[in-house]
């Protein structure tokens, strides 16, 4: 993924990758605390969105889409299906807007303000 971007610009390559993992990472917190809200245990709460990630790669390679597995591109050491670019904005999309909205819109009733 991006293999000609780091070959001519490895240090912009390397901070587009940090912060496709920010973006990421910050969502998969997102999810984690909607299923905290959810579930109210301590073990779905600290291994809940690793688990639906662990579950959703192999779901996607066993039916053969391995470029639309978020873990395809998360790590820098690329599998062979890795993911093009609008594969990963539609899949932060659908990650943010299951995240984010779900838990705002379900906690902003509870703000202390």
């Amino acid at each position: 993924m991006w293999y000609t971007l780091f070959y001519q610009h490895p240090m912009i390559y390397t901070l587009s990758y940090i912060l496709l993992d920010m973006l990421f990472c910050g969502c998969m917190a997102t999810l984690t605390l909607l299923i905290n809200m959810v579930t109210n245990t301590i073990f779905f709460s600290l291994t809940g969105s690793f688990l639906i990630f662990e579950t959703l790669d192999y779901l996607l390679q066993t039916i053969g889409l391995v470029q639309w597995s978020s873990l395809s591109f998360y790590l820098p050491t690329q599998r062979n299906g890795s993911a093009g670019l609008w594969v990963i904005v539609v899949e932060f999309l659908a990650l943010f807007l299951i995240s984010f909205v779900l838990f705002y819109w379900k906690e902003r009733k509870k703000d202390v303000f």
